[in-house]
């Protein structure tokens, strides 16, 4: 990469521009873009109700922690992370759903959230994104034997435990993305799905 004069900025070999915090202006321009268009609908649609007039300030804030998490995350070696944290991850997530069946917030017959006091918390969305981490960090270990019949039984066991947690809240819309996001993760290794 061909350094900018200034230290924040980098060439990339592309020929763009990019922060030097490992965060791609092509991505964060549209995102910040999209954020802006955001709260400027907000800040219009609830300036006139004196009452609602600070929901724009709150999505301005959110909008900063997000960028400072972003930044965060931009900067970490995901290959490290993966390897350290991709299965306690999955197991606390695990029990958080296996929680959730017993002291789960009830909602239209469902048990989806967790009350936290001022917050709630829906484990089944983060349980995506440790399920999805634990398999990329399954398949990819296992890439010598990724045609073999126990890969596959592995990465549907990895997989099948917070699917049938997440059937039993209900939730069927969660589950079967699971299932997607399993078949395609299998079929791009190689894992013989017939």
């Amino acid at each position: 990469m061909e350094s900018h004069p200034g230290k924040w900025w980098k060439r990339s070999k592309g020929g763009g521009w990019s922060l030097n915090l490992g965060v791609d202006l092509s991505i964060l321009l549209p995102v910040l873009l999209l954020s802006l268009i955001g709260v400027a609908l907000v800040y219009s649609a609830t300036h006139a109700k004196l009452s609602m007039s600070h929901l724009y300030l709150k999505q301005l804030t959110w909008i900063g922690i997000g960028c400072l998490g972003m930044l965060f995350f931009a900067s970490l070696n995901y290959q490290v992370l993966l390897q350290r944290y991709a299965y306690p991850a999955y197991w606390a997530l695990v029990a958080l759903l296996a929680l959730l069946l017993a002291a789960g917030q009830e909602v239209a017959g469902s048990r989806r959230w967790l009350n936290l006091g001022p917050v709630s918390l829906q484990p089944s969305e983060l349980a995506k994104i440790a399920t999805t981490l634990v398999l990329a960090r399954f398949l990819s270990s296992r890439q010598e034997r990724a045609r073999s019949w126990d890969t596959l039984v592995g990465a549907l066991l990895l997989a099948g435990l917070p699917m049938v947690l997440i059937l039993k809240e209900p939730d069927l819309g969660t589950a079967l993305l699971f299932m997607a996001v399993v078949f395609v993760m299998m079929a791009m290794m190689g894992v013989p799905l017939k």
